[in-house]
């Protein structure tokens, strides 16, 4: 009987993520509704006074100045149409990252809320429609320390955001959109290049390794993900 949002911000812890926000401020005619991006747009400046684009480049800077993140995984492009709302989140996301760095753009945060400019290393959008990208994820993927496959511990939090149960993707892919680490150390992976501490400001501690049944687990994930195939 939970909302969505408040389903969703639980999938999410329930996979270890901090949470998930639902941006109230940017609401949807409907979310069926064939909408183009400058539609969307429109019904946002009936809210904002005609600032929805400045107002919602703001929220994602101050965001990202409060949560300092080093990599952001956002949205694809689509130039044919069929996806405008994540096109419009694409845009946005890639203006904010450019702008949270920026010490002059809406410096209010700064002076007055105690954030600071803040440069994220990469952006990356998953890809639609079974394209690839730069870099992809297989879901039967062995995690020791979570004690299953990447899709199974997926699988925790998606039955709290579908009311039926949906089979997730094999893999998933990503695209690299933005690169400021040198020498290209960045494009090898999702966090290659990026040097986080475990234990540290931005890392938790890593968990120990179930070592009990270990090998059955494994097994069991590899004929799960036979049979899927």
């Amino acid at each position: 009987n939970a909302s969505l949002p408040r389903r969703t911000h639980e999938a999410l812890v329930a996979i270890g993520a901090s949470g998930a926000d639902t941006s109230w401020q940017f609401p949807l005619r409907s979310a069926t509704a064939n909408q183009s991006a400058a539609s969307v747009l429109a019904y946002w400046n009936e809210f904002a006074d005609g600032q929805a684009t400045r107002n919602a480049t703001a929220h994602l800077v101050r965001r990202i100045r409060t949560w300092r993140p080093e990599v952001i995984v956002t949205e694809d492009v689509s130039t044919r149409g069929d996806n405008p709302l994540a096109h419009l989140t694409n845009q946005l996301v890639l203006t904010a990252v450019q702008q949270a760095a920026d010490a002059t753009f809406n410096s209010d945060q700064i002076t007055t809320a105690g954030l600071e400019p803040w440069k994220v290393k990469k952006v990356y959008a998953v890809p639609s429609g079974g394209r690839t990208g730069a870099v992809s994820i297989s879901a039967a993927q062995w995690a020791p320390r979570l004690g299953g496959s990447l899709g199974e511990y997926a699988q925790r939090g998606s039955g709290l955001v579908q009311t039926d149960y949906e089979r997730g993707p094999a893999q998933v892919n990503m695209s690299l959109l933005v690169d400021h680490l040198p020498q290209q150390t960045g494009r090898r992976d999702l966090f290659s290049g990026i040097a986080l501490t475990p234990g540290g400001e931005a890392r938790r501690e890593l968990p120990e390794v179930v070592q009990e049944n270990l090998e059955a687990l494994s097994r069991a994930a590899q004929k799960r993900h036979n049979v899927q195939i």
